[in-house]
């Protein structure tokens, strides 16, 4: 019998904290991206074939994680962090492009576009510090150094 060696996992680097005063921004976020990868949206497929750091199956298991109201704070590794910075700024570019508006426009209900500027309101910020947080906690990791710079570089072509 083949002595198998299994690969150890990677380590974790934080917990994301999900309490109930950031879970309402992070559903926004990851349902804003559920949305646009439900409507295969060239968008998404665009921003990821960009990145090249994780795939929508990667993504989708760390979006469960965090759409899970229970799990008040979130254990990530380097990957999940990358998806999970990555998606602030895709939604901060997102909510700043004409794009969202049509998509927004289009979903069914008419309280929605309504719904839509009063997030964008608290969002913005949000998303903001949360990203300035994270690229000065982690400024001394390469990797996630030069990741946050390629997904910084990013813009959303209207």
């Amino acid at each position: 019998m083949k002595n198998k060696n299994s690969t150890p996992p990677k380590p974790f680097l934080c917990n994301v904290v999900n309490g109930p005063e950031k879970f309402d921004n992070h559903i926004v976020i990851f349902n804003l991206i559920d949305i646009l990868i439900s409507r295969q949206d060239p968008i998404i497929a665009e921003y990821f074939g960009y990145l090249n750091y994780f795939t929508t199956e990667q993504y989708l298991l760390l979006c469960n994680r965090i759409s899970n109201k229970r799990n008040k704070e979130v254990r990530v590794n380097q990957q999940h962090l990358i998806i999970f910075y990555s998606m602030m700024h895709l939604t901060l570019q997102l909510y700043q492009s004409e794009r969202i508006k049509e998509l927004v426009h289009s979903l069914t209900t008419e309280s929605i576009p309504q719904t839509f500027e009063e997030k964008k309101v608290n969002l913005d910020p949000f998303c903001h510090t949360a990203l300035f947080e994270i690229k000065k906690q982690y400024k001394k990791n390469s990797m996630l150094h030069i990741a946050m710079n390629k997904i910084d570089a990013y813009r959303i072509s209207n």
